[in-house]
């Protein structure tokens, strides 16, 4: 496995999102939208950045690692077995699934299943 995104919360997304695009070079590679957060993903090269503009509390950051499916089921079991609890899924507009931890200490970990080629 290895990281997919770096997930970073923010106050504004439409302001950032611009410093990021026009400061950083980076480029929008999908956005979606729910009734608590909005996310979107940028991309320059093989590096990821998610920016996420919520109302719920949480992290202030995520890390986000990717891989095969078996992989995420061992790393899932992994996490759950020194205190992480699952907090969700979903499939993200990539066509990825995205399962998503919280350890007691409030660090979040999201486990991405490689999107089929």
């Amino acid at each position: 496995m290895h990281i997919h995104h770096i997930g970073v919360r923010v106050d504004d997304l439409e302001d950032v999102l611009i410093d990021w695009m026009c400061t950083w070079g980076f480029t929008l590679e999908w956005l979606f939208g729910t009734a608590v957060e909005r996310c979107v993903c940028l991309k320059k090269g093989e590096v990821r950045v998610e920016l996420v503009e919520t109302v719920e509390e949480g992290a202030s950051f995520h890390l986000a690692f990717v891989g095969i499916k078996t992989q995420v089921t061992e790393t899932s079991a992994a996490l759950k077995h020194v205190g992480f609890v699952q907090t969700d899924e979903m499939m993200l507009p990539s066509g990825e699934q995205a399962y998503y931890f919280i350890s007691g200490e409030g660090l979040e970990v999201e486990l991405v299943v490689m999107a089929p080629c």
